[in-house]
């Protein structure tokens, strides 16, 4: 019978990140952008290159033939293959697959076979955020039981003997097993295994990791300094009195003129009010020293946005909207990054 203990779910030591299966959370993670950037790619080299037909005159090879194709690659490698690094290259390659059998999803919601359907990219979007959505749920509600941490460690151990554990991973594992009671013999077994300092054989996952932290270390580093959190702030700001009076004036002018508004710029226009208030009040809460609760409200109006508006905006405009989408999407990390140094203070 499963464990059921307490100990399961403590954290990791200091200086080790959280020890859930993070893992698990980087491949997914490496499917969904490698999703979301092929469709970028594959839209701006149709438009670049006039939307050639592949196949001749009477054959079209549509690109989510290649999709299906790279897909059942990726599924080929994760059965066959052993150890994180091949499983994250099934990741990667099924990302890019994805993304080419997503990205002509018009084709085949509408009669007349519309690549350009105008929804579609509204529809992406709904689909990319809600797999995130999904699997961040999943893997944050997975309890760490003493099995599944040993089970967890064992694929360290595996990673191991194949030359693809870095020093990193083996720390996490050895977190991992820290505070394990059930199978005790085991997890010694594990950690043993683990003391060891077999050859690693870096890989281009290895290059892209550190890349990553470098990356990560110096955003966390730029986001401490007080200046760079007061440009951000100040950039909020004037996006959400931007869109508050351009709310209040669509509103005004539709009711001095008439002007007949469609379900959906209604539905905009509400979202536009209700995400400005929502950071407005988080960032007076800011100015009133209630830093917790000031993060949490502009969190809250960031995402209420980005979930929201942002799905009307795309069907509307198509990519015109990623503009605004990328620029919500980095003050969003950035805020969200400072709650979490917040909330790490007062624990």
């Amino acid at each position: 019978m499963e464990s059921t203990d307490t100990s399961a779910e403590q954290h990791a030591p200091t200086g080790i990140e959280p020890v859930q299966d993070t893992a698990a959370l980087h491949r997914f993670e490496v499917f969904l952008f490698t999703a979301v950037a092929t469709v970028l790619v594959v839209r701006a080299y149709l438009a670049a290159t006039g939307y050639p037909q592949v196949g001749g005159k009477e054959l079209h090879i549509a690109h989510v033939l290649w999709g299906g194709l790279l897909l059942g690659i990726a599924v080929v490698t994760s059965i066959i293959g052993q150890g994180t690094r091949v499983h994250t290259r099934a990741a990667f390659i099924g990302g890019i697959g994805f993304g080419l059998f997503i990205d002509e999803i018009g084709k085949f919601l509408t009669k007349d076979v519309n690549y350009f359907f105008t929804p579609a990219i509204a529809i992406m979007y709904v689909v990319f955020v809600l797999f995130y959505l999904t699997v961040r749920i999943i893997l944050g509600r997975r309890r760490l039981t003493d099995r599944r941490r040993i089970a967890l460690a064992a694929g360290a151990v595996a990673d191991q003997i194949l030359g693809q554990l870095d020093a990193r991973g083996r720390a996490r594992a050895l977190a991992l097993l820290a505070p394990v009671q059930v199978e005790a013999d085991v997890a010694a077994s594990l950690r043993d295994a683990l003391q060891e300092q077999p050859t690693h054989r870096p890989g281009i996952e290895d290059r892209i990791s550190r890349l990553r932290d470098r990356v990560a270390r110096a955003s966390g580093a730029a986001l401490e300094h007080r200046w760079v959190r007061g440009v951000l702030l100040v950039l909020i700001t004037v996006v959400i009195i931007v869109q508050l009076l351009a709310a209040i004036l669509i509103a005004a002018v539709s009711v001095t003129v008439e002007l007949d508004l469609t379900g959906i710029d209604l539905i905009i226009l509400i979202i536009n009010s209700a995400t400005s208030l929502l950071v407005a009040a988080g960032l007076i809460a800011l100015a009133l020293h209630r830093t917790k609760s000031g993060y949490r409200l502009i969190q809250l109006g960031l995402v209420v946005d980005l979930l929201i508006r942002q799905v009307l905006s795309f069907g509307q405009e198509q990519f015109g909207a990623l503009t605004s989408f990328f620029v919500e999407l980095l003050l969003l990390v950035a805020v969200r990054w400072w709650a979490r140094k917040e909330d790490a203070l007062i624990g």
